[in-house]
């Protein structure tokens, strides 16, 4: 189903909702809708502990009020909250539905809401225009808020169009600013969102209406003022009148004259990440119901937008890196592979004219560049490991770094400090090769001849080991680059595309631990930590 698709369906929907005389002639329209949206065999609308509405032969039973997915029997059910004890649930026999069925799904409970909502308000006033003249009263006020929902419903259809067809977040968050200002009515609107670097500040990233001299003033303050701070660290809706005599507010629009402020939280993911605050200057300005349903509808999409927009960025990250992995793996493998077949056709054509030094040549350059084929494809095999489950075994912990230096110490460069004698409980073949990496590594960086020092160090609960060799770190290079794949130090002296460091941290993490680097007066030294549980240890044995 294409975002197209998705846009057309959901139109669908909410004209179907706005076509509608009241609830049950609009439930009877859009039900068929919405399950022909999610491909479902059933819909089931449930409130105040009753089934209103269904679509569908299979007998669904009761659940518990909540947003997600779950299985009902053979079927894959979705739910998402409706009303203040109600629920959407639509339900299928496959495939599973997936995060984005679960937004679409909010969005349509959404509007729903606001539906029943009028439709409940529309049939309260219809009873009270029979008391008497109080009805044309009421009429106009049903009027006016019924042209604010189609306004609205026109607003949300154009955002939710833009979030399905993948628009810059930035112009989403600008469209829900001029939304919000013309339904709301206020002048001055806002999307704010806590920085992440910097979680105690949330800071302006969208507006309209704020005025200039304090904007510099206002772009970045701290959490817990203002409707906006407030809404954001509180996770619920907060209204401000008589902005200049409230506390907990922004000192610059309290001087300024600001009169009354409404917030609704932003989340990301279920967590509160910021805000969508609307404001006046007007004096006795007052929210009315319909109102705050606005603004909440408001930010609602605003947290779909905010979710959306990462997840597309974290797809299209993890493509160009995979494509960057291909390139350069394709690249690595050939180069040897093409050698390899030039000498083998070599041998094919001329191998009767081949003789002496020139033959013993060519096998032994062959020879090598298989052993390096084998070794770039023994390192992929390595970090492929890294993705699979942890095999944790008892293990004395000189055993463990003995066999994980194995080749390495009759090379005569490497020097173990003393280890302490204790049994431990861990992942030993992830521990062990990820320091053959770390130790290859200092071997190919370090000058020719000088040593490299192993020190191990255990605490209450974490194991850590110190590779420690002559060198420096490259400029102008940031220490978290160098795990990344593709890496290599302009004084590598091994071949190889870069990919140790980067294999050696996915194998730590595994294991639930991590790597570090530091330089400490001409040494480089790479701490490699993972948690300790130690079985046995012996009563000689104490943590350092």
């Amino acid at each position: 189903m294409t975002a197209h698709d998705d846009t057309e369906r959901l139109h669908r929907v909410l004209t179907a909702l706005a076509s509608a005389s009241g609830g049950r002639s609009g439930m009877k329209l859009v039900l068929p809708e919405v399950a022909s949206v999610f491909d479902s065999t059933e819909v089931v609308i449930r409130v105040d502990d009753e089934t209103k509405y269904s679509y569908g032969k299979a007998d669904v039973p009761v659940i518990d009020r909540g947003a997600g997915r779950l299985r009902i029997g053979e079927l894959h059910g979705l739910v998402a909250p409706l009303l203040e004890d109600g629920y959407l649930l639509v339900a299928r026999r496959s495939p599973d539905f997936d995060d984005a069925d679960l937004e679409m799904l909010a969005g349509f409970a959404s509007a729903l809401e606001l539906f029943v909502r009028m439709w409940r308000a529309s049939d309260s006033e219809r009873h009270a225009a029979e008391r008497g003249h109080r009805q044309a009263v009421e009429n106009v006020r049903l009027l006016d808020s019924l042209i604010e929902r189609q306004r609205l419903l026109e607003r949300l259809t154009r955002l939710q169009r833009s979030i399905s067809h993948r628009a810059p977040l930035q112009e989403v968050l600008d469209a829900v600013c001029h939304g919000a200002r013309e339904l709301v009515g206020d002048e001055v609107v806002g999307v704010r969102l806590i920085d992440p670097e910097d979680p105690g500040v949330i800071e302006m990233k969208a507006f309209v209406g704020v005025p200039e001299h304090v904007l510099d003033k206002v772009s970045r303050t701290p959490v817990g003022f203002g409707a906006g701070g407030r809404a954001a660290s509180e996770n619920r809706l907060v209204i401000v009148y008589e902005y200049d005599r409230s506390e907990n507010t922004i000192t610059a629009l309290k001087e300024d004259g600001l009169q009354s402020a409404m917030a609704a939280p932003v989340h990301e993911h279920g967590e509160p990440v910021g805000s969508l605050v609307v404001a006046t200057y007007r004096k006795g300005r007052r929210y009315s119901q319909v109102e705050q349903e606005v603004l909440f509808a408001f930010a609602e999409h605003v947290s779909i937008a905010l979710s959306d927009s990462k997840t597309v960025e974290a797809l299209r990250e993890a493509q160009r890196v995979k494509e960057m992995f291909l390139a350069m793996v394709s690249h690595e493998l050939k180069t040897p592979l093409t050698a390899i077949m030039g000498t083998l056709r070599t041998f094919k054509r001329h191998d009767a004219v081949l003789q002496g030094e020139l033959r013993e040549s060519m096998l032994d350059s062959a020879i090598l560049r298989g052993e390096q084929l084998a070794h770039l494809i023994n390192r992929l095999l390595i970090g492929a490991r890294a993705e699979l489950a942890n095999v944790v075994q008892d293990i004395d912990l000189g055993e463990l770094i003995h066999s994980g230096l194995q080749g390495f110490e009759e090379m005569g460069v490497v020097i173990v400090d003393a280890i302490p004698s204790m049994t431990v409980r861990a992942d030993a073949s992830s521990i062990q090769g990820a320091l053959g990496i770390l130790l290859e590594n200092a071997i190919a960086h370090s000058p020719p001849g000088s040593q490299i020092h192993i020190r191990t160090r255990t605490y209450v609960d974490e194991l850590s080991i110190e590779v420690i060799n002559q060198g420096e770190l490259p400029d102008g290079l940031d220490s978290k680059a160098l795990f990344q794949p593709f890496q290599r130090g302009p004084d590598a002296r091994s071949s190889g595309v870069g990919l140790g460091l980067y294999i050696a941290l996915r194998l730590v993490q595994a294991s639930g631990g991590s790597i570090d680097v530091r330089t400490d007066e001409g040494f480089v030294i790479f701490n490699l930590r993972v948690p300790l549980k130690v079985v046995q240890p012996t009563p000689d044995s104490s943590p350092l």
